[in-house]
């Protein structure tokens, strides 16, 4: 009989619902095909109604807050580029946009943990079964 270590299963369980909640979260109206992947995935996990709700909220508010957030690190990103290529920028200024923009990718990676762990909640036992078996037959 295999014996797979728990936390190790819940791991990868939890990636891959990362790899799910990327494609969605950058998806858009002209990528339906990894929404589409997602929507199969979902049905392959039988789940009830209101669990697909659910997903779809945690997912569609993800995607509203990821966006405004790029807008702000691009803004960041364009505004060190300048510093960096300024004969005039202070040392103390460009560590100061770098660590601004460290923040924000810092906050979208704790935005993506969250929702990966609210989605993670939704599931039952079984259907975090059935994405671990997914995530290892593709």
């Amino acid at each position: 009989m295999l014996h797979l270590n728990p936390k190790l299963v819940s791991l990868n369980v939890v990636c891959l619902l990362l790899c799910f909640v990327i494609c969605y979260s950058v998806s858009g109206k002209s990528q339906t095909g990894q929404k589409l992947a997602f929507e199969e995935v979902l049905n392959e996990l039988n789940l009830r109604t209101e669990q697909k709700n659910e997903v779809t909220r945690i997912l569609d508010k993800e995607k509203k807050d990821l966006n405004a957030l790029k807008k702000e690190l691009m803004n960041r990103q364009i505004k060190l580029d300048t510093l960096l290529s300024s004969d005039s920028a202070s040392d103390q200024e460009i560590v100061e946009t770098r660590n601004l923009v460290d923040e924000i990718e810092n906050q979208m990676n704790h935005l993506k943990e969250q929702n990966r762990l609210a989605v993670k909640r939704l599931l039952t036992p079984e259907q975090r079964k059935q994405l671990y078996q997914i995530q290892f037959n593709n």
